[in-house]
């Protein structure tokens, strides 16, 4: 066989609008101004169902669930080598947010629904139900997350939502063990207790030993008042640094503030540090009250592994000898790190860090 495909069809004219509720939708118009098929382009089918299928998935996360098809033709002409594309979707109405009845037996209601952001009659939207799937599946309570709209038993076009726990193990422990050249063979014991009561309190715990540091940590946070946004943490450590030329005891305690202010995590810390210290056969000790305060913005496409975003920290802490403290300074830091996919299997993180210190005692601090 010899096939001869003659002349490609090319584009001539687009038809191409949503009617109904979503008409003026600025999502459908942007759809629309990106059609994948455009005058004077080669025909090519699968961009004409790619069109298709960016409308429908846009009502569903929009929740136009009455969504559908008026018209679809591709109206060819021999004699003229071109093809009109006609594609007309009814949008339907836009439902809205219902009840939200979540299922879970393991914390307070009250902890529960500080995780809701969504409020009933507000328009349907994916966006906010996929946020709250995050934020139950990045704290501790929670090992799995199952969220399900049912649209199908909307009434007055409100869609109840319903929200399934599942709980995480209650406990949780790491053994680590290595081995560097600094610090010769270590080993790092770590525990966590994560729903110690229904009110949402956990602990965490931590030991590590090495040749030259040994240190014990550990953690009491309350969610408060809502556990999604306010976290209130108790800390306390103990240290002991001891190669072969200097030695120090070190003990820190403390407390912080967490909660998001807009798209920034804001914490607010206080604490206590003392540490006894001999280098060089010179003794020397040092108590510092540090009060401090960041804040922290994440935006990534993923938290987990992120191939577009971007983190900026900004901190601020200082003592002085007015407030029990044995030097006076001030101390300013900034961090940032962006992250791009300029290719499917490459990502590229660029990282900075700028800080300074101001004190009139550098050698005791």
């Amino acid at each position: 066989y010899v096939v001869d495909p003659g002349p490609r069809t090319h584009v001539d004219a687009v038809y191409a609008r949503v009617i109904g509720p979503g008409g003026d939708d600025p999502g459908f118009q942007a759809i629309l101004r990106e059609f994948t098929v455009r005058v004077g382009d080669p025909h090519d089918n699968e961009d004409y169902e790619l069109g298709k299928r960016q409308k429908q998935g846009y009502a569903a996360r929009k929740g136009y669930f009455d969504v559908s098809i008026d018209s679809t033709a591709i109206l060819v002409s021999i004699e003229s080598e071109t093809a009109d594309v006609v594609l007309h979707v009814s949008s339907g109405p836009r439902y809205l947010f219902g009840p939200v009845h979540i299922e879970q037996d393991v914390l307070d209601e009250s902890m529960v629904a500080g995780y809701v952001t969504i409020l009933p009659g507000e328009p349907y939207d994916v966006e906010p139900l996929v946020r709250m799937q995050n934020d139950l599946s990045s704290g501790p309570y929670f090992g799995a997350v199952e969220i399900h709209p049912r649209h199908e038993d909307a009434e007055d076009l409100r869609v109840p939502i319903d929200v399934v726990l599942f709980p995480s193990k209650p406990q949780r422990y790491e053994v680590g063990v290595g081995y560097g050249t600094d610090t010769g063979a270590r080993v790092k014991l770590t525990g966590e207790w994560r729903r110690l009561n229904r009110r949402g309190h956990f602990a965490e715990a931590e030991i590590q030993a090495s040749q030259v540091e040994y240190s014990a940590t550990t953690k009491y946070t309350i969610p408060w008042p809502y556990p999604r946004t306010e976290v209130l943490t108790f800390f306390a450590g103990i240290g002991l640094f001891d190669p072969d030329w200097a030695r120090s005891w070190r003990l820190a305690c403390g407390a912080n503030l967490g909660r998001s202010r807009g798209r920034w995590r804001e914490v607010f810390s206080l604490a206590y540090e003392h540490e006894s210290f001999t280098i060089a056969d010179q003794d020397g000790s040092s108590s510092l009250v540090i009060p401090g305060v960041s804040w922290t913005q994440t935006i990534a496409n993923d938290l987990v592994f992120a191939t577009h975003g971007h983190r900026f920290r900004f901190d601020v802490r200082g003592s002085h000898t007015a407030a029990l403290s044995s030097v006076s300074f001030v101390q300013l830091r900034g961090e940032t790190k962006v992250v791009r996919r300029p290719f499917a299997r490459l990502r590229f993180l660029a990282r900075a860090t700028v800080a300074r210190t101001w004190t009139d005692a550098f050698r005791e601090l």
